[in-house]
């Protein structure tokens, strides 16, 4: 009997410790406020680059991305070679990882091409919490007056991003 009693126990401790977190996605931030946030980010060269300093009357998609993610090297990828279905429109790729590894990609994916798509660190620790991303790339996208049109977690296919910017 002492037996059962124990693995009684041990299965209503191990449900305890297995609980999840869920959050309500009226809490996430970017889906209060759904207008572009400021930020400041830390570009290749060592310098700065704001929201102010994006083109103005634009629609713009921020990627929060990691240059190790094997998903965020494939949508850079394929970005580049539907970069123009974007003519009129702001990336902002932005990491929280050290600039030395954002640099390397940079280079790597030759990014100083593209004049539309700024690659840097999120100087700030921003957008991990402000989207809430529990995976990456985190791609939002936020039409002309700078308002939120869609957020994704993970894989987006480009057809989709495309659709959702032309639409707005």
């Amino acid at each position: 009997m002492k037996w059962l009693y124990t693995i009684l126990f041990l299965l209503i401790l191990n449900t305890s410790f297995s609980q999840t977190v869920t959050v309500d996605s009226s809490q996430v931030p970017y889906l209060q406020d759904k207008k572009l946030p400021f930020f400041k980010m830390i570009l290749p060269d060592s310098s700065f680059f704001y929201k102010d300093d994006l083109k103005k009357n634009r629609s713009t998609v921020i990627v929060y991305f990691s240059p190790e993610c094997e998903h965020c090297k494939k949508f850079t990828h394929l970005l580049k070679q539907r970069i123009n279905d974007f003519k009129k429109t702001n990336f902002v790729m932005i990491s929280p990882l050290p600039l030395s590894k954002i640099k390397e990609f940079y280079e790597e994916e030759h990014i100083a091409e593209y004049s539309n798509i700024k690659m840097g660190k999120d100087a700030l620790y921003f957008f991990g919490n402000y989207f809430h991303a529990n995976f990456i790339p985190f791609i939002a996208a936020y039409d002309k007056k700078e308002k939120l049109i869609r957020g994704w977690e993970g894989e987006v296919t480009i057809d989709n991003l495309v659709k959702a910017v032309d639409e707005n």
